[in-house]
């Protein structure tokens, strides 16, 4: 199947799944036709619609741990097996759920299937203070999903999945057994690592900036960079080993091996190696243990993410702080905001101008110390060009030539066993030994051009004007760092949770301390390894040159090791390509959603995908995003990487705008048609959303309070459908929730005049 082959939903069937009594059913429409909408209230079962789509293709329940009341109150999450539906069934008889799934890829119709069936004895209870009967529920060991108690889960043939197709010259679908497993298939039409990619929910859009690592898995998993990495472990496995061929080679290719695995945080074996320290956890209630890696750069990784994590946090602190203040100045509470505002921005462009002086330090440093060497270095390697010395490469095409032509340069022939012709048989494979010294007569000329006849430029450009820029910024971070820490105390002077906030703050600036200086350490650490191993290398190739044994070894290696370096020179290229075409379609996506893209002056991912985010001022603003502006631009994100990376896949959005202000709403509604044009779009929607009028904005009195339901409507056909349940006043989890086929309406009632989405019966 190709990657780039068009993939979208056709229909969907829920089986007593969760909310879902009975069977309820939604036909997808394609883009041609328009968009699919579906409206309900919190806690009807919005985002079960993802979890069914979820549960059929990878047998997971990731949105929501809990169930919402429409009053927005959490309540006991709900057995994947809908209440009123095993409530009424007799005991001992089988209970099934079921969710089918049409999908279409290319010319071909899978129908996804997974069943769960189970025995239904006694069912256990409790009676609650309100005297609600609640039917309690246990987690399936094997399964790992919430199941009424009294309930005996039954396996194979009768909790089952499965996939069929149906090709364009079949009357019927066909078993798909023989070309894999349906997890299998399931894998090859849409990966589960992409699924957080087309089923998204609100709280993912407004996240997923805080993990950079979600950029890095939409960049390479959708465009299947990450396929490219086998090749390069096949050219690394096919690489001829240097060990057991001499003592002083065997040590230095386990000194190579080592400083490797440090590199990559890994033992002999390959397996990930990590510390006793945590990772920092945002939620430590909800997220799980996991640890820092041990070394390397998946331990840098580790601390950068970190260290934004907890940057965040402490800016989400002093937000919490501003909003609780015990002052009742609200000159001083407005002051505070102004300046820990400029603060946070000033604090993420001091930590830029710092790595970057820090990066020059490290790339740069060795060769400012070195300076005197690589000149008198650059005299030599010129003395060595002029007598003939260099390149050895010239040698070999030389003795090339004249063992073909039959004779030496004096005229004698070159015979067979004759010492003439071992001696230049000699010369030869001492010339081939030594080719990967032609590499310093090329960098030679590298240091003579861009280097010494431009040193003051060079030293300007590495050092005298980053160090200028971090100082002027160090100077004013730390005047306003003393004024606002002066505003907090008289912020916080009084109350519990303001001084526990105080204190929360401190921890986090420390911390944040403490790990830039680790980075930094680190950075320098993997550096020095890197050059290490290089030292090494040339080491172990001057001696393999030397062993008649190891020669071929030696030479392959070298025929593998170029195959690499071009191998991975073609992988970036191809990388940073599409990396920028996602970075170009990103901008431009998000700055038709903004209501005010002047604020903004341009975005940046870099090659480890970090992202900034400036303003027109030049401060960075990547972290302080606001959370309508932050999940913009994660919908500004998704729909950038399909078009560069060819994977059409479908985009399922559960309430995308319950936190954005009514100026960004409105360019939702105008917008989002514009810049998804091929791609199948089906929303999850609540009255907020998408049929209230635009709330009013005074900074923007001339956005209109068309609703985006309007807005939609005057640029696509949409389809619509309605979620509805049915009150069940003895029974707290048991789900009455039914699909029913919608029309959007205007009321002009006086007590209620707007849109409504209605049943269309």
């Amino acid at each position: 199947m190709k990657i780039s082959e068009q993939i979208r939903f056709l229909k969907i069937k829920i089986q007593n799944f969760r909310q879902y009594y009975g069977v309820n059913e939604i036909d997808f429409v394609d883009r041609n036709t328009g968009f699919t909408v579906i409206f309900g209230k919190n806690g009807e079962g919005k985002s079960n619609i993802l979890n069914a789509i979820n549960w059929c293709l990878y047998q997971t329940e990731p949105h929501g741990v809990k169930e919402s009341s429409s009053s927005g109150e959490e309540v006991e999450k709900m057995p994947i097996i809908n209440g009123r539906y095993i409530k009424e069934l007799k005991n001992e008889t089988k209970a099934e759920i079921s969710v089918d799934l049409w999908i279409q890829k290319g010319e071909t119709t899978y129908i996804i299937s997974r069943k769960l069936s189970a025995i239904k004895h006694t069912l256990e209870t409790k009676t609650l203070s309100s005297g609600l009967e609640q039917i309690l529920i246990f987690i399936e060991e094997k399964t790992g999903i919430p199941i009424p108690k009294g309930c005996e889960v039954l396996g194979k043939p009768h909790s089952n999945f499965q996939v069929r197709a149906k090709g364009p010259s079949d009357s019927d679908p066909q078993p798909t057994e023989k070309d894999g497993t349906p997890e299998q298939i399931v894998s090859v039409i849409l990966p589960k690592e992409l699924s957080k990619f087309y089923l998204l929910d609100g709280d993912f859009l407004e996240k997923f900036w805080e993990d950079r690592r979600n950029i890095q898995e939409g960049i390479e998993l959708i465009s299947q960079l990450n396929l490219l990495t086998a090749s390069q472990d096949y050219i690394k496995n096919a690489m001829p080993s240097t060990m057991n061929i001499g003592k002083e080679s065997d040590t230095i290719s386990l000194e190579i091996k080592e400083l490797e695995n440090i590199n990559n945080s890994v033992d002999n074996n390959g397996t990930p190696l990590f510390s006793q320290d945590e990772r920092f956890k945002i939620n430590p209630d909800e997220e799980k243990t996991r640890f820092v890696h041990l070394s390397g750069k998946p331990r840098l990784n580790d601390l950068k993410e970190d260290k934004i994590k907890i940057t965040k946090n402490y800016q989400n602190l002093k937000k919490e702080l501003l909003l609780i203040g015990g002052s009742t100045d609200e000159s001083i509470k407005k002051e505070y905001a102004e300046n820990s505002g400029a603060l946070d921005e000033l604090e993420e462009n001091l930590e830029t101008a710092k790595a970057k002086l820090m990066k020059n330090y490290v790339t740069d440093g060795p060769q400012y110390i070195l300076k005197q060497a690589i000149e008198k270095t650059v005299g030599i390697i010129d003395e060595r060009i002029e007598l003939g010395d260099l390149p050895n490469k010239n040698k070999k095409i030389l003795g090339d030539y004249l063992l073909k032509k039959g004779f030496c340069i004096c005229g004698e022939p070159l015979e067979p066993g004759h010492k003439r012709t071992e001696i230049l048989n000699e010369f030869m494979k001492i010339a081939l030994g030594n080719e990967n010294l032609d590499s310093f007569q090329e960098l030679g000329w590298k240091y003579k051009n861009d280097f010494i006849a431009n040193f003051e430029n060079w030293n300007k450009e590495k050092f005298g004007a980053p160090l200028e820029n971090y100082s002027k910024l160090d100077d004013k971070y730390e005047s306003l760092t003393l004024k606002v820490s002066s505003l907090q105390k008289q912020l916080g002077n009084t109350g519990k949770r303001a001084k526990e906030i105080s204190d929360l703050m401190d921890y986090h600036s420390q911390k944040i301390e403490s790990v830039a200086t680790w980075i930094a350490k680190l950075e320098i650490e993997i550096k020095q390894n890197n050059n290490e191993m290089g030292k090494k290398n040339i080491g172990l190739q001057t001696i393999l040159a030397k062993n008649t044994r190891a020669t071929r070894i030696a030479y392959q290696r070298t025929i593998w090791e170029n195959a690499m370096k071009k191998f991975e020179s073609v992988y970036d290229k191809l990388k940073n390509d599409i990396r920028n075409d996602v970075q170009e379609k990103t901008w431009s996506n998000w700055k038709s959603l903004l209501s005010n893209d002047s604020e903004f002056s341009s975005l940046a991912i870099d090659e480890e995908y970090n992202v900034s985010i400036l303003d027109k001022h030049s401060f960075n603003k990547s972290l302080n995003l606001s959370a309508g502006q932050s999940l913009l631009l994660t919908l500004a994100f998704v729909a950038a990487i399909r078009e560069p990376t060819g994977f059409g896949f479908p985009l399922v959005i559960d309430s995308p705008a319950g936190k954005i202000d009514g100026p960004n709403s409105h360019n939702i509604g105008d917008n989002l048609p514009d810049f998804l044009p091929d791609a199948q779009v089906i929303m999850l929607v609540t009255s907020k959303e998408y049929t209230d009028f635009i709330s009013p904005d005074p900074d923007y009195p001339n956005i209109p309070k068309t609703p985006v339901c309007e807005l939609f409507q005057k640029k696509i056909n949409v389809q619509h459908y309605r979620i509805s349940k049915e009150k069940d006043e003895t029974n707290l989890n048991v789900g009455n929730s039914k699909i029913e086929k919608g029309k959007l309406i205007f009321n002009d009632a006086v007590n209620h005049e707007g849109y409504m989405v209605i049943s269309d019966e």
